[in-house]
This record gives structure tokens, C-alpha cells and sequence, in this order.
């Protein structure tokens, strides 16, 4: 059932969590951590970071292509 803005894209195969870290300025800092499900966490693996657009929140654009990199 929906329940109006849920409109963002998921999926079935990658886990999100948030995270917050420092920055080089002190500054509190949101992002999202995506992981294919099944991932060994005891296991290095490469990473991609991806930053969202200006003009756009983290939640709308830039988690659509973290999740299907991550996919």
C-alpha cells in the first residue's frame, strides 16, 4: 500500500544504511552506504562514491545511481 511520497527507487538486491562522518571542516556530514546483499563485510571490495547534483537532494537522484552501481 502506498502511503503518497514513496516514490523513490529500491532495491531488492542492495542494503542501505545511513552514515555520518567528519569532514576536513568539523562539519557533521549525511550520506548513504549501499552494499549488495550477501556482501562479506569481512571482505575488501572496491568502492564508488557518488556525490548528489546541486540543486537536488542526496535522496533523490544520487541514491538511484549508487543503488544500481551497487546492483
Amino acid at each position: 500500500m502506498s502511503h503518497g511520497a514513496d516514490n523513490f527507487y529500491t532495491s531488492d538486491t542492495v542494503t542501505a544504511q545511513k552514515v555520518l562522518f567528519t569532514n576536513q571542516y568539523k562539519m557533521k556530514v549525511g550520506g548513504s552506504l549501499f552494499i549488495p546483499k550477501g556482501s562479506d563485510p569481512n571482505t575488501k571490495a572496491p568502492a564508488i562514491i557518488v556525490g548528489h547534483p546541486m540543486g537536488a537532494v542526496k535522496e533523490q537522484s544520487a541514491n538511484l545511481y549508487a543503488q544500481k552501481l551497487a546492483e
